[in-house]
């Protein structure tokens, strides 16, 4: 065994401890180590002493070292026993009074130097007892000895009976216990400061990660030796970044000490409530039932959605609500809290949420980390390749123009669906770079395809789906216009798809980047319409060219038989008509559905109806057999 390994199996024999909820892991440490030393300095002066005081005549003094070697004794049994620092303090505090009781008794022993042994010990007892029962146990010490050195009546060996000591020693003692008492109360401010700035959140005033985790793991073991069951509640602020922008620091850190307040004062069934991170606050619960949990996260979050006044403002904040519970969701605090929070992550855009933690869940952040790991490392031209979704005219069935479609043949796992790597892309920030790169292969594989086919892509119309992150780069149109000028392509050959969302963001250089593609003569189409907040208005300011009806509600009204769906498809087509818009059909899978938008005057379809998704070189393949308008 080396000698590391043999410290540090030491170390965690001798101070490793059960924690309890006020306890400070340095503190205990501390005092764990005030034990050792007492203890040790004990054993190796108390032969001599017993020794001296035995053959002196002192056999009360003998007596009462003896019990106090046995109380010591008790007390390291039970530390080690119970790893529990508060029954240990419980002998060493008799042990205290013990040594009080004698020295009021004997007067300090034979010599009278007894009542020196404690008076200039309690500033290291301070870390044993705390401030208050060791300022208690320096005055009734003080008291106990003016009583006893008034009494007089010393063994004859004693040095108080020299004329003068008395009054001297008296004076020593009262020194000595002022100046204790003051040691004592600084050491006490020093502690509790450093104790806040470590373990407690400077904003909210709440037991901060390391804490709450240390209370947490409490926990835990307090369910393993009595079978306690224990759950925690993670709360996420979704809009905090939002009003840290809108507020300023300040008002945000006077937001967030109200949520605090209000957090701390709930206190149905709650052990503790602490701030994880800077959106995230985590409460400890005395429950375990799904439906008891429900109840009390669904109080939780009406408490804390109800509108702030923060300087004159009121401000409404929005929640989103996990639970995990011990033992069945995870085996450490650690571990607990992340799974908690990992299941926020998902329902981020569904504010008010209340979600229960499960195996599955756990899963799935696995492989999305795993996915997101191979996203950061994909070769874009090795990886990734585009594909186009012919658009066919439904009056004649002419192709007109395809979708632009982005798939990921990842070396490990194959096809990854778009709908499992898109949104990785947008929460890790990938998908600046992936818009780029699909934007940038799209003109060229249509200038490819111009120059082979020119009688057949001179008249079609490509669409590319825009992000967000696209029409908020001050630097998008510049980029555009460097690749239309280095590709040759015509700018009304080209339609922007971007969803009803990102026409509500009241970012001024969203609709600023649209006016600008608008000018350049780029097409406007609006996705997935119907499933958002569809607003006219919108539609008329921007001068929107195509509108595309969500494939759900061409699925649900044939295969579902929903008749609102088959409602709201006909007005969408009779909107687009009255204001001059082209309607586009995804989701055409069977002739039914292409008969019925046939008969409504829908414009376009796209759907396994017609084709797939194809490389360039079978789409160009695809066009010359099918239909398609020619010069």
């Amino acid at each position: 065994m080396s000698l590391r390994l043999l410290c540090a199996r030491l170390g965690s024999f001798f101070f490793s401890l059960k924690t309890s909820q006020r306890s400070v892991p340095f503190i205990n440490r501390m005092a764990t180590a005030v034990i050792y030393v007492v203890c040790i300095v004990f054993y190796v002066i108390f032969g001599t002493n017993y020794w001296f005081d035995l053959n002196a005549g002192g056999t009360s003094t003998a007596a009462f070292l003896l019990s106090f070697v046995g109380l010591v004794t008790l007390a390291l049994i039970v530390l080690w026993t119970t790893r529990r620092l508060e029954l240990a303090r419980i002998f060493i505090g008799l042990c205290v009074v013990l040594v009080i009781v004698g020295q009021m008794i004997d007067g300090g022993g034979v010599f009278g130097l007894g009542v020196l042994y404690l008076m200039f010990g309690f500033s290291v007892a301070y870390l044993l007892f705390g401030l208050k029962l060791t300022v208690f146990f320096i005055f009734l010490y003080l008291g106990a000895l003016f009583l006893r050195l008034k009494f007089g009546s010393f063994p004859p060996t004693s040095i108080y009976n020299t004329p003068g000591v008395v009054n001297r020693m008296l004076v020593v003692l009262s020194v000595a216990a002022i100046l204790q008492t003051t040691i004592c109360i600084c050491t006490e401010v020093i502690i509790q400061n450093l104790v806040r700035l470590a373990f407690f959140d400077r904003v909210t005033a709440l037991p901060n990660r390391y804490k709450i985790t240390s209370l947490l793991q409490e926990r835990i073991q307090y369910y393993q030796r009595k079978k306690f069951l224990t759950s925690i509640v993670t709360i996420k602020t979704v809009n905090l970044n939002k009003i840290n922008s809108m507020l300023g620091n300040t008002l945000a850190d006077q937001l967030l000490a109200s949520i605090g307040k209000r957090l701390k004062n709930y206190s149905n069934g709650t052990v503790a409530a602490g701030r994880w991170s800077s959106s995230v606050f985590v409460l400890i619960v005395n429950l375990h039932e799904k439906s008891a949990l429900e109840r009390y996260s669904t109080e939780l979050l009406q408490l804390l959605s109800r509108p702030y006044l923060i300087s004159g403002r009121v401000v409404s904040v929005f929640f989103n609500v996990s639970v995990s519970r011990y033992p069945e969701d995870a085996q450490t605090a650690e571990e607990l809290v992340n799974n908690s929070i990992s299941l926020l992550e998902r329902s981020i855009s569904q504010p008010g949420n209340i979600s229960f933690y499960n195996k599955d869940i756990q899963c799935y952040q696995a492989k999305l980390f795993s996915l997101l790991d191979e996203l950061n490392n994909a070769d874009f031209d090795q990886d990734f390749y585009l594909v186009y979704q012919p658009k066919i005219r439904v009056s004649d069935k002419i192709c007109m123009g395809a979708e632009v479609l982005l798939r990921w043949n990842n070396p490990k796992r194959g096809e990854i669906p778009p709908g499992e790597f898109i949104p990785i892309a947008e929460q890790s920030g990938l998908m600046h770079a992936i818009s780029r790169w699909v934007i940038k292969r799209s003109f060229s594989d249509i200038a490819a395809m111009a120059e082979q086919a020119p009688e057949i892509i001179c008249n079609q119309t490509f669409a590319i789906n825009l992000s967000v992150i696209d029409l908020r780069d001050k630097d998008f149109i510049l980029f555009l216009e460097d690749l239309q000028q280095h590709y040759c392509i015509n700018a009304s050959s080209i339609e922007f798809e971007i969803t009803e969302g990102i026409m509500l963001d009241d970012d001024p250089r969203i609709a600023e980047n649209i006016e600008k593609l608008l000018a350049l003569k780029f097409r406007i189409a609006i996705d997935d319409f119907g499933t958002g907040y569809s607003n006219l208005a919108y539609l008329q300011r921007l001068r929107v060219h195509n509108l595309k009806i969500d494939r759900s509600f061409i699925t649900s009204m044939f295969i579902k038989n929903n008749v609102d769906d088959a409602v709201l498809i006909d007005a969408i087509i009779a909107m687009s008509k009255s204001l001059k818009l082209q309607i586009t059909a995804e989701g055409v899978e069977t002739s039914a559905q292409f008969d019925y938008l046939l008969g409504k005057g829908c414009d376009l379809v796209q759907g396994f109806l017609f084709s797939k998704g194809l490389r360039p070189d079978d789409y160009l393949g695809y066009c010359r057999i099918v239909p398609n308008e020619q010069k």
